[in-house]
């Protein structure tokens, strides 16, 4: 069977993944009531749009005081910390060898560069993360039962392991290589300074992984203010401690997806377009994994938001410190919030729940409750310390 053919039928399950009208379940708003209730009680549908501004309207934000200093000192940060072409042309050197030492075990297989090296939302020092895509060998917690698929991949990852160390032992070039069997298991390398101490991460088959990077790059490519909010962002986040999912805090995928929310949904106009609902052609299924990086994309006309990146920074957190994530979840997807309940993937366990925008599990998932309360109000601490400052300037 021709390659394209084989992993084209492995991903056509991915259809089922997408996120349709239909696989919400159907609430409507209780005239005068307050509430949601099932279809078919004798009430208003809810109109997703108009619920999330009047959520949103229930926020107050306000920025009353002259930030231009911290517009200047986020583009500052954002071109001092960004990744730089010198560092993605070393890191694609890296990934290149990689790829043909994989190919040495499997001749058919190939790879897709994901996470931050190519969605622009990462720093200089970001690892490079690759899923290493092996025809017929079942799509990431999706073909197969999800016990036998881990099993599976976990046993070709350390098979791997062992094949790239006969090659990469001779070069001297390894500073440590390690299997994390996880929910998407990983092969972690760590290079030395002969190959720039990178860190590259490997997963197998991990479609929703690649196909998430690869919309999040072309939202960054949209409008510079993404990647600066999200760079700056995660920047207070490292040094409060708040970039960790490992200690139940937040990861970075839901890092961005917070900035993507609030820039194509709560700002008004919008500043980033719904991808997916503007051109679902291209974004809206698993054709997007053989769309190109770096394609110029006609896309209907934004109105000109012209608010400066300290305006959007300070709303941006005051919006999440008051945020009702109790109540309210946010939909990519669909571009709006919706209650809870409507998700079909929600847990009340979770204190924060962002629908990642294919396979609509929450991305927010090692997010802890009191560590979500400890993360707003640090934001809404921040915010005044910023107000502080600007009568000082």
């Amino acid at each position: 069977m021709n390659q394209d053919v084989e992993v084209n039928n492995i991903c056509r399950s991915l259809e089922t993944f997408h996120i349709d009208n239909d696989n919400y379940k159907q609430y409507k708003l209780c005239k005068g009531k307050g509430k949601y209730c099932h279809v078919g009680d004798d009430c208003k549908l809810l109109k997703t749009t108009i619920y999330t501004k009047y959520v949103v309207n229930n926020i107050d934000l306000n920025c009353p005081y002259n930030l231009d200093w911290l517009s200047k000192h986020i583009r500052m940060s954002y071109y001092r910390d960004c990744q730089k072409m010198p560092t993605f042309k070393k890191k694609c050197k890296v990934v290149r060898y990689i790829e043909r030492i994989l190919r040495l075990m499997e001749s058919r297989s190939f790879i897709f560069l994901t996470g931050s090296t190519i969605t622009n939302l990462g720093d200089d020092s970001s690892d490079v993360d690759i899923c290493w895509i092996i025809p017929g060998y079942g799509i990431n917690n999706l073909s197969l039962p999800y016990d036998m698929n881990l099993n599976y991949i976990n046993g070709k990852l350390h098979e791997t392991k062992r094949f790239l160390l006969k090659f990469l032992n001779q070069m001297k070039v390894i500073e440590g290589i390690s299997v994390i069997e996880s929910k998407v298991p990983l092969l972690q390398i760590q290079f030395n300074e002969k190959w720039f101490n990178i860190e590259v991460d490997i997963s197998i088959n991990n479609l929703p992984g690649a196909m998430n990077s690869k919309l999040l790059h072309y939202y960054s490519g949209f409008d510079l203010r993404f990647s600066q909010l999200v760079l700056f962002f995660k920047n207070f986040c490292k040094a409060s401690g708040y970039k960790d999912a490992h200690n139940n805090y937040l990861n970075s995928y839901s890092i961005s997806l917070m900035v993507l929310h609030f820039l194509q949904v709560i700002v008004e106009p919008p500043i980033l377009p719904n991808l997916q609902q503007v051109r679902p052609d291209i974004f809206s299924n698993y054709k997007l994994l053989w769309f190109p990086y770096f394609q110029n994309i006609i896309l209907p006309p934004l109105k000109t938001n012209r608010m400066s990146l300290s305006e959007l920074y300070v709303k941006f957190l005051q919006y999440f410190g008051k945020f009702d994530s109790k109540y309210y979840g946010i939909s990519i997807s669909k571009g709006c919030l919706l209650p809870r309940a409507l998700f079909i993937k929600n847990n009340r366990n979770y204190p924060l729940f962002i629908e990642e925008p294919f396979e609509k599990e929450n991305t927010a998932r090692s997010l802890k409750l009191d560590r979500w309360i400890d993360i707003k109000r640090n934001m809404l601490e921040e915010v005044n310390c910023l107000f502080r400052k600007s009568k000082s300037v």
